[in-house]
């Protein structure tokens, strides 16, 4: 999980950090000092448009980036979305498969007809990922 909070460099003395993990049960207190980086935009790659024919959807404007799949579901209502099951992976260029239906997080938002699926995952370096597996599918990412 990430959070975001919107304090000055010159404030962060005034703060501290507590960290507690639910799996470690590890409390961790520090006064830690944070440079980060200037911000900047994440990029992602458009890839082609699909069709999965056994499930007859058709995919578009499937954007790849480091932190997230998404894509759209042409003529989808809520009901056929739910009982869509969706197999999703990244392959590495050295081989390792990133399984997004069982290591990521995502969510479906329909509406009109059209449905938007974003699913998102630990941060991977874009050149990292050689493709993307859609239901047995393959979309080269170039």
């Amino acid at each position: 999980e990430e959070f975001v909070f919107d304090i000055k460099e010159s404030e962060l003395q005034n703060y501290d950090l507590k960290v507690e993990s639910a799996k470690t049960q590890t409390v961790v207190l520090g006064n830690w000092a944070i440079k980060l980086k200037e911000p900047k935009e994440i990029e992602r790659k458009a890839l082609k448009d699909i069709i999965l024919k056994k499930e007859n959807l058709a995919l578009s404007n499937i954007n790849l980036s480091g932190l997230s799949l998404s894509f759209d579901v042409k003529d989808s209502s809520p009901e056929k979305m739910k009982e869509l099951n969706l197999d999703v992976k990244l392959v590495k260029k050295d081989g390792e498969i990133i399984d997004l239906t069982k290591d990521g997080d995502g969510n479906i938002y329909t509406e009109n007809g059209e449905s938007h699926v974003s699913l998102i995952y630990d941060y991977t370096e874009l050149s990292d990922i050689d493709s993307v597996i859609i239901n047995g599918q393959t979309l080269k990412v170039e």
